[in-house]
């Protein structure tokens, strides 16, 4: 019996019926509470006494309510009154998509946005292992925020068998209404869904899964594109032959105008064994977006067009691409005033190096370095999406860069260059590069790229093949390296870096594939870009310049002006934290944990802190002398020197001045020298010594063509504790032995072995592992590695003893100088039996710290680390990336 006008369930009064269908009736309602207008579903009294339609009305209910969202139709209420069982649901205004079809075929633009906007849905109702089952043109509502998918009455969620009385339901019970003169044939019986838009395994009666969900969003695709069904019968008979063994004609048959890349969704949507369909959403989305991203006839707008029927109808919906539209503005996709520099920042999952990041050629998509586990990988976004993901294959990755086509991304990892194709297939080795520094990708395919930071510039094909060297490095000039190339969008012209042990030579030059002998363009020895027609991008320190440019005679012009402060650099390896697309979408990576509002400070282990010096600056790695009365520490990173600090008088004092970096200083055992590491000789990191007098300059301990960094000496004076950043893709734990001798490797591993400290006594190495998946910190036999013991448990960095041997400290959670989350500082008790492994105490929490770049601990048990101020939230906020648009228009 329908409701009547006025009538009320609860607090819902009930309006005007808007519509009815198999399962239930719906109705405009006002929630006398809050007077908001709302919908109604009813379930229809002669229903509501079979258990089975009963408990799919419950099933939407539970359904719905798990895959709420902001672009849901929210599911306000659920209720049941004199024997009605109610839903209670945002109000929406527009038309189905069903509705609009009958008009034909949408325009292009249109049509792949709400394709997206579907594709992104549904994506997040997979991963909640949620599958709809009866996706069509009739259950997706076209709204003015956008379209909405309706109606999960045959959802269901992975893993959960459907029982016999619920297969029985005729699926002729829809939750919506039905235009029943446009209406496709609807199956009866154990078939659940509507035919035209069913896959060959439903027809079958074979259990449906996600894939089931993609072979019908190919059918509406197809059908909004073409203004026709891709598969068409007189009858049921006629039409399932259709979907089992037709093809239906390309979309590019009907619509010539359609990107050739469509042609390939679609028929791959609509393969008819499911292993041979796209396997998820995601990866549908990913094809839509980057066809989406081919030209300014596929920019999208939101203002899908209103109902030329309009009606109002309760739905059970979900959708998750709010975002697209807000980014449009950012985007830059349409004129903007002269003034308007737009910027939004993307928050990625993890810590990772600053520098390894890069702007696809279209602006639609950057990818970036992270660090999750102690071991890089590629993590993926899409420009306007909410979330990226990791690429698969890409672990220990660095400097990424990208194809022209924006669909496959070349990277350095394992002393390899490779690439990998973003939809997900596996990487594809090319060639060797042992100590990386860098490529570029050409629209012909050519990849040109440095194998190594102390040699010339090489080319490959990507498509595989002999590398052979490029650029040939000028004794002339003094070169040593050629790094960090950047193709202009011609494809034949490129920048690059030079180092030379000649600051006059040094900087970035412009060459071409035809007459690899550059010319200096900047002294900036930095990677820089360039926008067509005539900007280009370069580093002043850590600013982002701009500055004209005409590539033909290598000559700039006006004055440069600002676009970014305090964008990640290394003067090491010249790499910059930036990266730009052709039309200018710029990121970068803002380092603001490198300002000058860092302090050191003494911290108790109640964590009570005090200013150890009251000068402020950007510490990383401080090192208390052997007496505790001074300290050496890094200052003024990426290219900064080592400072030492004379606590009694209060005082710091420059310690080296060399231009390199210079910085990881560790005391001898004496306190008369410093060793450190510097990238002086050839841009590769070695260890260096200096007397703390100053009287006798610094002298080379450890030159080698790997990087290397202090890490401790043994109390005994035998050994130099040392990392080694092996070929660029891991590090490890050598022994140097002071009194002269043959390095031999302590840790080796394909894991990240960092952070080594000897235990007082001698006998027994603190050091930190990612083996496992994440860092944790073991105790190693000392110095034969024989026996091992873990100490951590819950992840662990940086370990530090306590001067007696005691205790062993480490921090848990975020630390480093890259990233911005709090820290826990550790403590264990460790005790050494006369034989057998050490004993270890259950680690003890002290106090949370947002922790920079390292500590060390005095004799007395304090703590010295750098901290930022009380009240800079700036430095507590998680790591970012800044996307700024607009900028190439300067203000009038």
């Amino acid at each position: 019996m329908a409701l009547q006008p006025g009538s009320r369930l609860g607090p819902y009064e009930i309006g005007n019926p808007l519509g009815a269908g198999g399962m239930g009736e719906v109705y405009q309602a006002r929630d006398t509470r809050l007077d908001r207008t709302v919908a109604v579903k009813v379930m229809p009294a002669h229903l509501s006494s079979l258990p089975e339609l009963k408990e799919r009305f419950e099933r939407e209910a539970r359904t719905v309510s798990s895959l709420s969202h902001a672009h849901i139709c929210a599911l306000y209420d659920v209720g049941s009154q004199d024997g009605v069982d109610f839903l209670v649901m945002e109000y929406l205004q527009g038309e189905t998509l069903a509705a609009r079809l009958t008009s034909g075929a949408l325009p292009l633009p249109q049509a792949l946005e709400i394709a997206s906007q579907i594709a992104d849905a549904l994506d997040k109702a997979h991963r909640q292992g949620v599958t709809h089952r009866d996706l069509k043109p009739g259950n997706i509502m076209l709204t003015k925020s956008g379209a909405k998918l309706l109606d999960f009455g045959l959802a269901k969620r992975a893993q959960n068998a459907i029982s016999p009385a619920s297969a029985s339901i005729p699926a002729s019970h829809s939750m919506l209404p039905t235009n029943v003169a446009a209406a496709p044939i609807t199956a009866q019986g154990t078939i659940l869904g509507t035919l035209q838009y069913m896959a060959p395994e439903q027809l079958e009666g074979h259990e449906a899964d996600t894939r089931t969900d993609i072979f019908a969003f190919g059918t509406v695709v197809y059908e909004m594109l073409t203004g026709r069904r891709a598969f068409e019968g007189k009858s049921q008979v006629s039409l399932i032959a259709a979907i089992v063994d037709h093809e239906p004609p390309p979309v590019s048959s009907l619509v010539p105008v359609s990107p050739p890349l469509l042609d390939h969704l679609v028929k791959t949507c609509l393969a008819k064994n499911p292993d041979q369909r796209w396997q998820s959403m995601a990866d549908v989305l990913l094809q839509l977006r980057l066809i989406a991203s081919g030209g300014a006839a596929t920019v999208v707008r939101r203002d899908v067009p209103a109902s030329r029927l309009p009606w109002a109808v309760a739905a059970v919906a979900f959708m998750l691409f709010a975002a697209a539209g807000a980014m449009a503005a950012y985007l830059a996709l349409t004129p903007e005033p002269a003034a308007r520099r737009l910027q939004f920042d993307v928050a990625t999952p993890s810590s990772g190096s600053p520098l390894h990041i890069a702007m696809s050629p279209l602006g639609t998509h950057l990818v970036a370095n992270q660090n999750p586990g102690g071991r890089s990988s590629l993590w993926l976004y899409t420009i306007g999406h909410g979330t990226g993901i990791t690429i698969g294959g890409t672990d220990g990755a660095f400097w990424p860069f990208w194809s022209r086509d924006g669909r496959t991304v070349g990277f350095f990892a394992d002393g390899r260059l490779k690439k990998v194709d973003i939809q997900g297939t596996p990487p594809v080795d090319l060639a060797a590069a042992p100590n990386n520094a860098g490529g570029t990708w050409n629209a012909d395919g050519v990849i040109l790229f440095a194998p190594s930071i102390t040699g010339p510039l090489y080319r490959v094909s990507a498509s595989g093949g002999t590398a052979t060297p490029l650029t040939t490095l000028d004794a002339g000039r003094g070169e040593t390296s050629h790094r960090h190339p950047q193709f202009l969008s011609d494809g034949r012209r490129f920048l690059y870096v030079v180092v030379s042990t000649s600051t006059e030579q040094s900087g970035v030059y412009l060459a071409s594939l035809d007459d690899p002998r550059g010319r200096r363009v900047t002294g900036t020895p930095l990677r820089a870009a360039f926008v067509a027609p005539d900007t280009l991008l370069f580093m002043s320190e850590s600013t982002l310049m701009a500055q004209q440019l005409d590539p033909d005679r290598v000559e700039l012009k006006g004055e440069p002006r600002a676009i970014a402060e305090n964008v990640a650099t290394n003067l090491g390896n010249g790499g910059a934290g930036f990266s730009v697309s052709d039309d200018g979408m710029l990121v970068y990576r803002p380092v603001d944990v490198l300002t000058d509002n860092l302090q050191l400070m003494w911290v108790t282990r109640d964590g009570q802190q005090s200013a150890a010096i009251e000068e402020r600056g950007s510490y990383v790695d401080p090192a208390l002398s052997p007496d505790g009365s001074m300290a050496v520490v890094s200052r003024d990173a990426p290219s900064g020197d080592l400072w030492t600090i004379d606590f009694a008088r209060g005082a710091m004092t420059k310690f080296t001045f060399d231009a390199a970096n210079d910085g990881a200083g560790l005391w001898s055992l004496d306190g008369a020298r410093i060793l450190f590491r510097s990238n002086r000789r050839s841009g590769v990191y070695d260890i260096y010594q200096k007397m703390v007098s100053g009287v006798v300059p610094e002298t080379p301990v450890i030159t080698s063509a790997e990087a290397s960094f202090p890490e401790d000496v043994s109390p005994d004076g035998r050994y130099l504790v040392y990392r080694v950043f092996n070929r660029g893709t891991s590090n490890d734990l050598w022994l140097h032995p002071i009194a002269g001798g043959k390095p031999e490797p302590l840790v080796q591993s394909p894991a990240n072995d960092v952070a080594g400290v000897v235990h007082p006594g001698g006998q027994w190495i603190a050091y930190q592992s990612n083996e496992s998946g994440r860092p944790e910190i073991y105790l190693l036999s000392f110095p034969v590695p024989a026996t091992r013991v873990q100490v951590s448990n819950n992840g662990g960095s940086r370990p530090r003893w306590s001067v007696d041997g005691r205790e062993l400290y480490y921090t848990e959670g975020g630390t480093g100088v890259l990233t911005n989350l709090a820290s826990t500082m550790m403590a264990v008790q460790v005790r050494l039996p006369a034989s057998g492994p050490p004993q270890i105490s259950r680690p003890q929490k002290l106090f949370d710290v947002p922790l920079r770049g390292g500590y060390d601990v005095a004799r007395d048990g304090r703590f010295l680390m750098p901290l930022p101020l009380d009240g800079d939230a700036a430095l507590l906020r998680p790591p970012s990336l800044r996307v700024l648009a607009g900028w190439t228009r300067t203000t009038p």
